[in-house]
């Protein structure tokens, strides 16, 4: 268990979600290990086993979670709500409802935990969950982590807040906590530059790419996926495939469907395929970049009838430092973003999902796609902390 430990932990220092030291990690086989074990450890593993856990993974996040999530959870319970409903893709994906507890007790956690993936304290505390691998309560507790931020950025922005909102000293230093930690992203490392000569060179390409998009924390855990078209194939990652560990889960996907490999292939393969098929790009980069999602969210009309399923139907054209917004849901069904972003892409080298996240189409490399999400992500940023300031400083 060592070395899953280890892997856990790493994955969390690098993404800038919580130090090794201030989380607790469980694994359930035979019997409960722990890396580092917390008080009352024999109640937590009987909860453990009662709600047949293979994982338990809780603690404290770096700021400006920690305090973004102690805030919004105190605010919820302090209004006699038992969860918070962040409205951004993943957590509708995934989590649905984050529930919120005073303080993790491991009796207060197996009743939260046996509905839901992930809960937070008013502490500041993530607590998630894994049944079936110790990377689903890593995803569960980076999503809470991404979800949080987001929510409080759009509450924010959110124009009926800013008219009515009262004092309040929590929401206030939580701001300062979120505009404290607003740094621009240095530039980009260099990439693998085309052109490719065989397919192990395309597979390192789409890996690095991949490892530069986590690593500058433009997509948390296991989303994003990358992509790039040689000879009439595209290779693509797997989904549920962390961006940083690609090596082994890119697919082969060939346009003339001569092949089936497309099975485990990334659920955004609909929209790589029409991008590639008709637009000017060989290749995608997307990620979940937490201001962009976040300012695509934000909206001055609060009476729009389309306000609480503006992600699917919003009609209002829009768009954020030039860079076209465009509304879609996961996969290809009736609202399926594989038919409102090849459109974009078609006249843009970039496009913003509205609560999900950026698409940037590659051509022959990601040399210019990686320093594209990053820019766009910086300007988020930048804008995000010039509202923020001008109407709540």
């Amino acid at each position: 268990m060592e070395v899953v430990f280890r892997h856990l932990l790493g994955r969390l220092a690098r993404s800038g979600m919580a130090s090794p030291d201030d989380v607790h990690i469980a694994t359930c086989d035979d019997t409960i290990a722990w890396h580092r074990p917390p008080t009352a450890a024999a109640d937590f593993a009987q909860m453990m086993n009662a709600l047949r856990l293979g994982t338990l993974l809780f603690g404290a996040p770096m700021e400006p979670y920690r305090t973004l999530i102690a805030h919004q959870a105190a605010q919820a319970l302090a209004q006699g709500q038992d969860a918070i409903f962040p409205s951004d893709s993943e957590t509708r994906t995934f989590l649905h409802r984050i529930p919120c507890l005073p303080a993790f007790t491991p009796a207060a956690l197996a009743a939260a935990l046996a509905n839901a993936a992930v809960v937070i304290s008013a502490q500041g505390h993530v607590a998630s969950r894994g049944f079936f691998s110790p990377f689903e309560a890593l995803v569960h507790f980076s999503s809470a982590c991404f979800a949080a931020q987001v929510r409080f950025v759009v509450q924010s922005l959110d124009p009926p807040s800013r008219a009515t909102a009262p004092v309040d000293v929590g929401a206030d230093a939580a701001r300062r906590v979120l505009l404290d930690h607003l740094q621009p992203l240095p530039p980009v490392p260099p990439q693998h530059p085309a052109p490719f000569h065989s397919e192990v060179e395309v597979l390192r390409a789409i890996a690095h790419a991949g490892r530069t998009t986590v690593h500058h924390r433009l997509v948390d855990s296991a989303f994003g996926n990358a992509s790039l078209l040689r000879d009439g194939v595209l290779y693509i990652s797997q989904t549920g495939a962390p961006l940083d560990e690609l090596e082994g889960q890119i697919d082969a996907c060939h346009l003339d469907a001569s092949h089936t490999n497309a099975i485990t292939a990334s659920s955004e393969l609909a929209a790589h395929l029409a991008i590639v098929q008709h637009a000017r790009f060989d290749g995608v980069l997307h990620g979940h970049p937490p201001m962009t999602v976040a300012l695509s969210m934000h909206c001055d009309l609060p009476d729009c009838a389309q306000r609480h399923r503006c992600h699917t139907h919003c009609q209002t054209p829009r768009s954020l430092n030039g860079v076209p917004i465009v509304c879609g849901e996961v996969g290809a069904g009736d609202h399926g973003l594989c038919h409102t972003v090849p459109a974009a892409l078609a006249h843009n080298d970039a496009a913003i999902v509205l609560g999900h996240g950026v698409f940037v189409g590659a051509t022959g490399d990601f040399c210019a796609a990686t320093q594209r999400l990053c820019d766009i992500e910086n300007a988020a940023a930048a804008e995000c902390k010039k509202r923020i300031s001008r109407w709540w400083g």
